[in-house]
């Protein structure tokens, strides 16, 4: 018993001593090992004592192991799961939820990892649907334009490059005499394929965004695969194509009525994004100098690629994009606000 219940700490100081001495050695590990042994030292002590308890320490050691790493990594609801994949059955899913609930509350906001962020909300993958929630409220379908050129299947290579080479485009989607996307070529490729070939024998890319995509789903897909163009789909067939400039003007024609509604949160209120004017009445003014309505909060400005915190020194300035929070009884009061304009001396006189 004293040899299992020393362990865990014994763990804990090797640990340490390993991974803070610059050593190499990771966190996961440990983690299961320390909080398998906690378990079994539990088990070890109630096991003579208390009834109910089972003569198999099993139950006790996946349980602890889960409630330690879980509450540490910040990772409750993956560590739940893998509950049932390692024990292939759902009977250890509910204790185990209940002991790593309780070890989240006691562990807090803390972190075994010193670089783990506390929400999406800061990270700099996420920071810019935050930062632009109407990217997230623009459907790809609403976006997107008809191609300039589209190839068939059937077409040889060497057609297929031609049209390409006259219309001045980088590349085209193929698409079926049904109208279904078969794939997407460039000039690149064709240029190095046998000519006498046929477009539809070719390794096509059969990277797409569907219709009811957002906007920023469409620019993660352009990134991630280093493209100028993607095709988007609906049911199977093509209906037209975005790139990132297609995708910025969207957004542009978006906020041209400078006051748009992003989303519902719930019944509560509507997150409101506007873009501020050069005769904007915000421009020029304070944060905290600005007369928002009782039930609005300012929660993001967007200026150039930078996301300023709303605090109440930060000056306002034309071209920024605002992102607000709305109540539904304060909403008129704000559109107000947010059209307001500085008196010229013609409209003064």
């Amino acid at each position: 018993m004293w040899v299992i219940l020393a362990l865990p700490f014994a763990k804990i100081l090797a640990t340490s001593l390993s991974i803070g001495s610059g050593g190499s050695g990771g966190i996961f590990g440990p983690g299961m090992f320390i909080g398998a042994l906690l378990g079994a030292g539990i088990w070890r002590l109630l096991e003579p004592i208390a009834p109910g308890v089972p003569s198999d320490p099993s139950p006790f050691v996946i349980v602890a192991m889960m409630a330690l790493f879980g509450s540490t990594a910040r990772a409750p609801l993956a560590v739940m799961l893998m509950v049932a994949e390692m024990t292939d059955s759902l009977a250890m899913l509910a204790p185990a939820m209940l002991a790593i609930g309780l070890a989240t509350l006691i562990v807090g906001d803390r972190s075994i990892y010193s670089s783990q962020l506390r929400n999406r909300s800061e990270s700099p993958a996420h920071r810019f649907r935050f930062a632009l929630p109407l990217m997230n409220a623009i459907p790809a379908g609403d976006a997107a334009r008809s191609p300039r050129v589209v190839l068939d299947p059937n077409q040889t290579v060497k057609a297929a490059r031609t049209r390409l080479e006259a219309t001045g485009v980088p590349g085209a989607p193929v698409v079926d005499k049904r109208g279904s996307l078969r794939g997407s070529v460039d000039l690149v490729a064709l240029v190095a394929a046998d000519q006498a070939a046929k477009v539809g024998d070719l390794a096509l890319d059969r990277t797409f965004v569907s219709a009811d995509d957002s906007l920023d789903d469409v620019l993660g897909v352009l990134a991630d695969g280093h493209q100028s163009w993607v095709p988007v789909v609906a049911n199977d067939r093509l209906t037209g194509i975005l790139s990132t400039r297609d995708v910025v003007a969207a957004y542009r024609g978006a906020l041209a009525a400078n006051v748009r509604q992003v989303s519902s949160v719930g019944s509560t209120g509507t997150l409101l994004e506007a873009e501020i004017g050069p005769t904007s009445a915000l421009a020029g003014k304070p944060v905290s100098e600005t007369a928002w309505p009782r039930e609005s909060v300012l929660v993001s400005v967007m200026r150039g690629e930078k996301v300023i915190v709303p605090r109440g020194n930060v000056v306002l300035e034309a071209g920024d994009h605002l992102t607000v929070f709305t109540a539904p009884a304060a909403r008129e009061a704000l559109h107000t606000l947010l059209a307001s304009r500085i008196a010229t001396e013609a409209e003064a006189s």
